[in-house]
């Protein structure tokens, strides 16, 4: 379900403008800290979606706040920069949602950036009360399309074994996070399944707390669907926990890990 930004049920302190992204229309812009949007939404089922934001900004710094209709803090979006007002990013994250008609609130805590379109994408598993959705196993593989959030990155078909979907249209600083569950702790081999043409990418691999635990180069695999898989090792603590893949230079096609 994708929602034209300009289509508020009501708001306070934005305004309207033509927007320069793909499919043309309008974007809502002119955002201060503390203005705010609302929508009226129909969910099917409840359930943990993911919720796509198409936003730009010349500059970081800018972070929305997703309410419900009782005013709880559904999730918060970190507002990159796109590198300009109108050069256009889209950045997921996780939302639970109840089932039937309700209405979602988009508060600015920190402003400076214009919405295109939000989008309410499937449901990744049932609501069940305030329990988090497990993270997926490891030791084990890990589809890159399957992040929990992102910034910047796409999807798409994949040439590699197997097929499915690779992520790809990777840029500097573009990331991607996994919900992971970790059956104990000890230092892992960590195998990336990439893709590039010209070699000059890299990932580095995150912890929950930001701190870098492996940087793997991305060489020249002779295009962008002929794959080959990177090795490195991570340290890693049992239980549960998030790691990023992070872009410090991009131009690198990743299928899984």
């Amino acid at each position: 379900l994708r929602i034209e930004a300009e289509r508020y049920a009501s708001m306070s302190g934005i305004q309207v403008e033509n927007t320069g992204d793909e499919g043309g229309g309008q974007n809502v812009g002119y955002v201060d800290a503390g203005d705010w949007m609302s929508y009226s939404v129909g969910v099917a089922a409840a359930g943990t979606y993911s919720v796509g934001f198409r936003v730009a900004s010349p500059a970081s710094g800018g972070r929305i706040e997703v309410r419900s209709s009782s005013g709880a803090v559904l999730a918060t979006v970190e507002v990159p920069s796109t590198g300009a007002w109108q050069t256009y990013r889209t950045v997921s994250v996780p939302v639970a949602l109840a089932a039937g008609t309700q209405t979602l609130q988009l508060v600015s805590r920190a402003g400076g950036w214009n919405l295109n379109w939000l989008e309410i994408g499937g449901a990744s598993a049932p609501a069940a009360g305030p329990v988090a959705p497990a993270g997926k196993a490891l030791p084990g593989l890990v589809q890159a399309e399957a992040y929990d959030a992102m910034s910047g990155v796409q999807r798409e078909t994949t040439a590699d074994a197997g097929g499915g979907q690779n992520i790809g249209y990777v840029d500097d600083g573009d990331w991607v996070d996994y919900r992971v569950s970790v059956a104990s702790a000890g230092t892992y081999s960590l195998a990336l399944r990439a893709a590039s043409p010209n070699g000059t990418g890299s990932i580095e691999v995150r912890s929950s707390s930001g701190a870098t635990l492996a940087t793997v180069p991305v060489p020249a695999t002779g295009g962008w669907q002929t794959y080959a898989t990177l090795r490195a090792t991570v340290t890693l603590p049992a239980g549960e926990q998030t790691l990023r893949l992070f872009a410090p230079r991009g131009g690198w096609n990743l299928n899984w890990f």
